[in-house]
């Protein structure tokens, strides 16, 4: 086993294997090879069953999907199934905001495709990965849009999305209710990826952001 999961006692290995497994099934045919995202449990008949819906959370699954792929391969020196990885890819990249990169969610039928900020540290996960799997050019394309795009939400200190600093911009209609949800559910969520997209690639902005975004979090 890699040196790098010992720390669990359990037999890491076997658990990312069987999370590949999980990854493949729950592609579904009748949703164009997309991954089912919602999943319940039956704690009475020890059950739990993933399903698909259509689109609510997408982008949340479609990251923490390709989050374990990636790892899988990185920690244990097993190459993804292309046909899997294309899946999640394909679907990855339908969804994002053309200004901001950042993922877009269903809301109703009348106004559909929104940004959920929420969700947003799925999407720089899978960037990160992207980059430092596969050295994506267009991950680091949508991370340039991301870091560029996040002043124009956040408040004057920089510490936390606002609302009235996106409709100062005109660009209030892009987000869904998230953007004045509590800062641990939003920005606060951003500061891990943030700060291992610096670690990667060496932008201080993206570091600078992180900073902000964790003392904001602090005040809450």
């Amino acid at each position: 086993m890699n040196d790098m999961i010992k720390w669990y006692d359990g037999d890491l290995t076997l658990r990312l294997m069987l999370g590949m497994r999980y990854c493949e099934r729950i592609l579904s045919r009748e949703l164009d090879m997309r991954p089912h995202f919602a999943y319940t449990r039956h704690r009475e008949k020890g059950e739990g069953f993933a399903h698909g819906c259509p689109g609510t959370l997408m982008q949340h699954a479609i990251g923490r999907g390709m989050d374990l792929m990636y790892n899988f391969e990185k920690y244990t020196a097993t190459k993804i199934s292309p046909r899997i990885e294309s899946a999640y890819v394909k679907h990855f990249w339908e969804h994002l905001d053309e200004e901001f990169g950042m993922c877009l969610e269903f809301v109703n039928e009348s106004d559909p495709w929104r940004i959920e900020l929420h969700n947003v540290r799925e999407t720089i996960e899978a960037l990160n990965l992207l980059i430092e799997m596969r050295n994506d050019g267009m991950a680091y394309e949508t991370m340039e849009k991301i870091i560029t795009g996040i002043p124009k939400i956040v408040s004057d200190d920089g510490r936390r999305f606002e609302s009235a600093k996106a409709v100062e911009n005109g660009v209030i209609d892009k987000f869904t209710g998230s953007i004045g949800a509590p800062q641990p559910m939003t920005a606060g969520r951003l500061t891990g990826p943030l700060t291992q997209y610096y670690k990667l690639t060496d932008d201080r902005r993206a570091l600078e952001i992180a900073h902000d975004f964790a003392l904001g979090t602090l005040d809450c």
